[in-house]
């Protein structure tokens, strides 16, 4: 289930109903890109931790992932965690290619020896999307319980 937090693009008064290029526009100032956080909500829940409510983004299970989803919020951006317990991070490019999202999908991970190996394989599998990593070297290394 989806947990929508406040990150809808403020309308500005004259605008209601604006278009995606509207919402999309960078320089206007007010503006937000749309993101989407996709990992495990459950788990997230049931270590006792909070959602931040106060920020800009969608937070979504890997089981969200559909075409009406994508076609409803069409999210500019869309993040995840290299590994969560029931999917990783191919698992999620290839549902994101298949619902039909064209954005920019970017991998939060740990420092890795080789992630051009990762980066690689994503591309591979759906070359219509712009994959990259976010190496981290503060993140501790991915828990598959």
């Amino acid at each position: 289930m989806t947990d929508k937090l406040a990150f809808a693009v403020p309308v500005r008064s004259g605008q209601a109903g604006s278009s995606d290029r509207d919402r999309r526009t960078a320089g206007d100032e007010g503006d937000r890109i749309v993101v989407l956080a996709v990992g495990d909500m459950s788990h997230w829940r049931t270590s006792g931790r909070d959602l931040p409510w106060g920020s800009q983004i969608t937070f979504a299970d890997f089981s969200d992932i559909t075409d009406a989803l994508i076609a409803t919020m069409s999210p500019e951006v869309v993040i995840s965690p290299l590994l969560c317990r029931s999917f990783d991070c191919l698992d999620l490019a290839a549902a994101l290619c298949g619902a039909g999202f064209r954005g920019r999908f970017r991998i939060m991970a740990p420092k890795l020896p080789r992630p051009e190996v990762v980066l690689g394989e994503a591309r591979a599998l759906c070359p219509k999307i712009d994959i990259d990593l976010i190496l981290d070297h503060f993140l501790v290394t991915a828990q598959v319980n």
